[in-house]
């Protein structure tokens, strides 16, 4: 996806593009970063803040059979975000996280934006090399009295099996595929219900991992590889409900 369209609904409720680093062994990070880094980022993003870092980890229960999910916590980031709060930078010794919450801008917005955003990044933290990429994107869809079922929006693909497909509401599936040495597809389909709703979550996480520097023009490369695979599992998966929804408005 290289532009913007507009959708009569919009499911992206976020994207969000993570840099693992492996700090070097004379790092940049001190005690004054946190403040030059809103120098240089305060025009865009002027709150700052910090925050612990969290993930999510899923696991079987061993007598009901059901994913679960807990909480871990992590190290802590310094978050500068917008006034709306709409788009963050989320940045440690060992972490660059870039953030958008809505009004998604097409890929090739978001990929200048990571970019951009990594060059006053990698100048404070002067990490030894990226480690890790991780481009997700978490879509979220209603299930409504007449499309109540995973198959009225989503079909099999590569990453989603027809099993999980013919579930009722209340489903819970996690696939994490490693399809290559350095390379990581995780897909994670979730029903939730509350007195108002029920919906679904469809997050779709490509991680490439590496062994030596990239050059910028390597990276920029890289990211839309990583792009066009999460497109694809996206537009693999959906029924032709799924693509009405999504029907650019006029």
């Amino acid at each position: 996806m290289t532009s913007a369209p507009r959708h009569t609904h919009d499911t992206l409720v976020e994207a969000l593009c993570e840099f693992r680093l492996a700090p070097s062994t004379t790092p940049g990070w001190t005690a004054k970063s946190p403040g030059q880094l809103l120098n240089q980022l305060q025009a865009e993003f002027p709150n700052m803040e910090p925050v612990n870092e969290t993930g999510i980890e899923f696991t079987v229960d061993q007598k009901t059979g059901k994913a679960v999910h807990r909480i871990v916590q992590g190290g802590v980031k310094i978050r500068y975000s917008n006034d709306d709060g709409s788009r963050l930078v989320q940045v440690s010794p060992n972490l660059y996280c870039f953030n958008i919450l809505n009004n998604y801008p097409g890929w090739e917005a978001m990929r200048q934006q990571i970019l951009a955003k990594w060059r006053i990044v990698s100048e404070t933290v002067k990490p030894h090399r990226i480690d890790r990429i991780g481009l997700r994107y978490i879509n979220k869809l209603p299930l409504t009295p007449e499309g109540h079922r995973l198959q009225d929006w989503l079909q099999p693909n590569d990453y989603i099996p027809k099993g999980i497909i013919e579930s009722e509401t209340g489903f819970s599936y996690r696939l994490e595929s490693r399809i290559a040495s350095t390379d990581v597809v995780i897909v994670i389909l979730v029903s939730r219900q509350d007195a108002e709703e029920t919906t679904m979550f469809f997050d779709i996480d490509r991680i490439a991992t590496f062994n030596e520097p990239l050059e910028e023009a390597e990276l920029a490369a890289k990211l839309t590889y990583l792009h066009d695979d999460v497109r694809r599992i996206f537009d693999t998966a959906q029924t032709t409900r799924f693509k009405a929804y999504l029907q650019p408005s006029q």
